[in-house]
């Protein structure tokens, strides 16, 4: 006798109800989100805007210094050295100096001022800067006392 062929069980784990759970979970989620950006966009505007510009424009003095470098006697073998050096920004400067509508020669007075306030010539100082016209750092004094 031939006995008969019957299916295998079903091994399918797909449940109906469990994707339906997932479902309405993926979408209160996103509700939820949808909401929270809503009310960021509207109420919440000011608050957001407020932490936003304190976070951006914070501004802190940091007195980083380097510290001492010392042998295994205790001997100091490095240390550092405060110094103030003075730069100036040619490029600014002529742009600020063309809006205000004055003249390259009250440019050069200003520079033969900074000649006289760091002891310099000012013929070189402005030669520096006529050098570099379009440079945005030149260093025109080092170690400079206040």
């Amino acid at each position: 006798m031939a006995t008969p062929i019957t299916a295998p069980p079903s091994s399918s784990r797909f449940s109906a109800g469990r994707a339906t759970l997932v479902l309405i979970g993926l979408l209160v989620t996103f509700g939820v989100l949808v909401c929270r950006v809503a009310y960021l966009q509207t109420y919440g505007r000011a608050q957001t805007l407020a932490k936003a510009q304190r976070q951006q424009y914070s501004t802190q003095t940091l007195r980083a210094r380097r510290g001492t470098i010392y042998d295994r006697n205790g001997i100091e073998m490095a240390g550092s050295v405060q110094t103030q050096t003075l730069f100036v920004d040619p490029k600014f400067m002529q742009d600020t100096f063309q809006q205000d509508g004055k003249s390259l020669v009250d440019l050069d007075k200003s520079v033969a001022k900074l000649a006289g306030i760091i002891d310099k010539d000012p013929f070189t100082i402005s030669q520096m800067l006529g050098d570099r016209a379009q440079s945005r750092f030149v260093k025109v004094a080092e170690d400079v006392k206040k």
